[in-house]
């Protein structure tokens, strides 16, 4: 790989691909690549050229080239093959030894979880595309245009807003938020049958509530059967008998949610390692506020501001649609949900690429109503503030969530007019 690159002179192509001297071996031939990519990228990013075959010999004249007729590209995905072979060598040794130390015995999972973390930070990820490759862009946008299941992304069940943002898209992490008691769990939970239905391997990890408890809200939300029937076991025999009949229906699906309860304190690698594991397309997290920042002497601010951009780069590197649920300040119990009075930081905000705040008066509450309000989404022209919130038809008695049109604009075409 290094011989390819001084004879091409494609030393930033190393770099930009994310190569580093910390990859090399420990070992005498390693520490001398190391110290010659080093001068060759300082080189190259000093004087913007890489440097000529004269100049490196006179650097390194006992430097033992080995030439390779094998695209650079091909020779790095194989130098990172066994950099990544070397760590998890490395990784599992560590992790035998702890199982000698009892020092280390109450955090075993800890230490995995952080193994699986690092291994899988060791190489940088990314993918680089050209604009030039245009009709491969066609190609793509006329199958999923033929082929619905080909579209990328996740409907909410929110017409207007999955119009107007084409989906959830793979990558993204979306917020729902709202003040404490309102409904933020059940909206999650809804948003994440409807991807179910839609197809999406769904992983909800709860930090507040138990598997029985979700799976409660689950099955009612497809069955509409009473809530409160089913969690006092008080179901008739026609409630059982849909009840089993939809079962049959769902068990020959390929498609699955998994729930992980009990999961107060989960930390963000936590959270990656639930991903690599279950590879759902959906993920929720429910909520943020209850998760652990692994940096134990951060603020509350601090802590919540790196566990929010750290699910957002998870989002990116596992192609998941995280949603995260968040709990509002007090203001958003008069106000509901604004963009000021998101709970513990902005970065809340920020790093979501769509937000959706929660709002329901006493009024709305009787008239089993439900406001949602598209506060961010990063796709989308800036919204008219008069048509970026929608009502729902909000029945937690019967898990019966929908959307109702605006009263004063009925049409999507009207809640889609938005300014540059």
């Amino acid at each position: 790989m290094m011989t390819r690159a001084i004879q091409s002179g494609q030393i930033a192509h190393l770099i930009s691909r994310g190569v580093c001297p910390q990859q090399f071996t420990k070992t005498p031939d390693g520490e001398e690549l190391a110290d010659v990519f080093e001068w060759l990228s300082d080189h190259a990013r000093r004087y913007n050229v890489a440097p000529s075959i004269a100049l490196f010999r006179e650097r390194y004249p006992s430097f033992e080239m080995h030439p390779s007729s094998d695209p650079l590209d091909a020779l790095i995905d194989l130098f990172f093959a066994g950099v990544k072979r070397r760590h998890f060598a490395a990784k599992i040794k560590d992790l035998a030894h702890a199982e000698y130390d009892s020092s280390k015995w109450g955090k075993l999972d800890e230490l995995m979880l952080d193994a699986a973390k690092d291994l899988a930070a060791i190489v940088p990820s990314g993918r680089v595309s050209r604009f030039s490759d245009m009709h491969k862009r066609i190609d793509r946008y006329e199958a999923e245009a033929a082929d619905p299941s080909l579209r990328p992304g996740y409907n909410m069940g929110i017409p207007p807003f999955d119009e107007l943002l084409s989906g959830m898209r793979p990558g993204n992490l979306v917020t729902i938020a709202g003040y404490s008691g309102l409904g933020k769990s059940l909206a999650s939970s809804w948003i994440l049958m409807n991807c179910y239905e839609q197809g999406a391997m769904g992983l909800l990890m709860s930090l507040e509530m138990t598997a029985e408890e979700c799976f409660e809200r689950l099955d009612t939300m497809v069955t509409h059967f009473s809530h409160r029937l089913l969690s006092s076991r008080s179901l008739g025999d026609h409630d059982i008998t849909l009840w089993q009949r939809i079962a049959n229906q769902f068990s020959g699906v390929r498609n699955d949610i998994v729930v992980l309860d009990r999961a107060l304190g989960t930390t963000t690698d936590r959270v990656f390692a639930e991903i690599n594991r279950y590879r759902p397309d959906v993920a929720v997290i429910d909520y943020v506020q209850l998760m652990r920042s692994r940096q134990s002497y951060a603020s509350q601010w601090q802590s919540l501001c790196d566990i929010t951009n750290e699910l957002k780069e998870i989002a990116l590197s596992t192609d998941t649609v995280i949603i995260m649920v968040s709990q509002d300040g007090r203001d958003a119990a008069k106000n509901g949900s604004t963009e000021e009075n998101m709970g513990g930081s902005i970065s809340v905000l920020q790093a979501a690429d769509i937000y959706i705040g929660m709002h329901q008066t006493e009024e709305m509450y009787f008239d089993e109503e439900m406001e949602m309000r598209l506060l961010k989404g990063r796709r989308g022209a800036r919204i008219r503030s008069r048509n970026r919130s929608v009502r729902l038809r909000w029945a937690p008695a019967t898990m019966t969530f929908e959307y109702r049109e605006p009263a004063e604009e009925k049409t999507a075409e009207s809640f889609l007019r938005v300014v540059a």
